[in-house]
């Protein structure tokens, strides 16, 4: 039995083959196809510097500016923690309070969707906002990376410098450099690092305040609404549908002055400058970047998982030059990092000893079969 199974096996394959034979227009055409098909296939494939995976685990992160350790594991980390500890399929978590801000790791079980529990935890952290302290910046929730891989965020980074302060550099890198890298393919993320945060600073003379009787709460309530963008309905006419809005936009700082924080029963308003006074600043400088002198911020592009390193590095490389021609006199861009090029190095090598294999390869059939169009039949199929 066996050996008939063998036996028609070899039937088959010889029907086959003689197909093939018998048809070398056909079989050529067949063969083309399959090489067009796999230069395109090799031509889609993405270059990645670290394998793509999806881990089973999410970190939560929250600000918490000017704040000790201590405070913000007792008011911020500890009820975060307390509240996403109570989400279906979490396996582990871990957090990390440290000097305003706070990290929170969470490990699922292998089988939870990520996009449902993406969504949980959100829904979680959106009904604990009420009861985080003032001035927590809303908690993001980012895919887990490992420590591992943490190094190799920002692939490519530049370095601006002028003969002006970082904080006017930073300004304009803000203004004319993010939103273009942003619109690059492959692109997720611009960091700007150096210069100053801008600052409103509010200082509040609590002797005035105390002899009004105004607290705490209403002066944050009044910094509140200060700027206000609500939707006051919309008007149906001949012509179409308009949308009605009131705005109220702070243009300068001096404005706030105004802000109206109390009613008093005899009918006044105490306004903001009556109680404090507003300077428009910036934050405590915490490090200095100079080239030859100047001042200087750092450009950290950071890619979206899964898209090619090198295509979204070479797009990104045409961008800056492209940008670089409109820049202000005394301007320079200087690319520092480019992670690419240890990729670019490896790719180059990998075709290199390819092609000294397939000429090897050749010249010994060549030796064995005597004959060049043997040689190229067996290296072609």
């Amino acid at each position: 039995m066996r050996k008939v199974q063998v036996g028609s096996v070899l039937v088959l394959m010889k029907k086959i083959v003689y197909i093939f034979l018998t048809h070398p227009v056909t079989t050529g055409m067949l063969f083309l196809a399959v090489i067009i098909l796999g230069i395109a296939a090799f031509s889609k494939l993405p270059v990645e510097l670290t394998p793509e995976v999806e881990y089973p685990r999410l970190t939560v992160t929250a600000a918490w500016q000017g704040v000790s350790p201590e405070a913000v594991e007792a008011y911020l980390t500890s009820p975060m923690e307390s509240v996403l500890s109570t989400i279906q399929g979490i396996k582990k978590i871990t957090s990390s309070s440290s000097q305003g801000s706070c990290s929170i790791d969470i490990e699922l079980q292998p089988d939870v969707n990520m996009d449902f529990a993406k969504v949980e935890i959100s829904e979680k952290l959106s009904s604990l906002k009420e009861e985080l302290p003032e001035g927590v910046s809303p908690p993001r929730i980012s895919p887990y990376i490992p420590k591992d891989f943490r190094e190799l965020q920002g692939f490519l980074t530049y370095t601006l410098s002028a003969n002006v302060s970082s904080n006017e550099i930073k300004k304009y890198a803000n203004d004319f450099l993010k939103a273009p890298l942003l619109s690059v393919p492959g692109v997720s993320n611009v960091n700007i690092n150096g210069g100053n945060e801008r600052q409103i600073i509010v200082s509040i003379d609590y002797d005035k305040a105390k002899y009004f009787g105004i607290t705490n709460p209403e002066i944050l309530q009044a910094l509140s609404n200060s700027e206000i963008y609500k939707s006051a309905g919309e008007v149906n006419n001949n012509k179409g549908r308009i949308v009605v809005s009131i705005s109220n936009k702070i243009n300068y700082v001096s404005e706030l002055l105004a802000q109206p924080v109390k009613v008093l029963d005899d009918g006044k308003i105490i306004r903001l400058g009556e109680i404090g006074n507003v300077s428009d600043s910036y934050a405590e400088t915490t490090n200095y970047y100079r080239i030859n002198g100047k001042e200087a911020v750092f450009i950290q592009v950071d890619k979206e998982a899964g898209s090619n390193i090198v295509e979204t590095a070479d797009i990104t490389y045409e961008k800056i030059k492209e940008l670089s021609r409109n820049f202000p006199p005394g301007f320079q861009i200087k690319k520092e990092i480019d992670k690419t090029e240890y990729i670019r190095k490896d790719i180059n090598k990998l075709y290199t000893n390819a092609a000294y294999s397939l000429i090897i390869i050749i010249l010994i059939l060549i030796l064995i079969f005597k004959r060049i169009d043997y040689s190229l039949i067996i290296i072609t199929s």
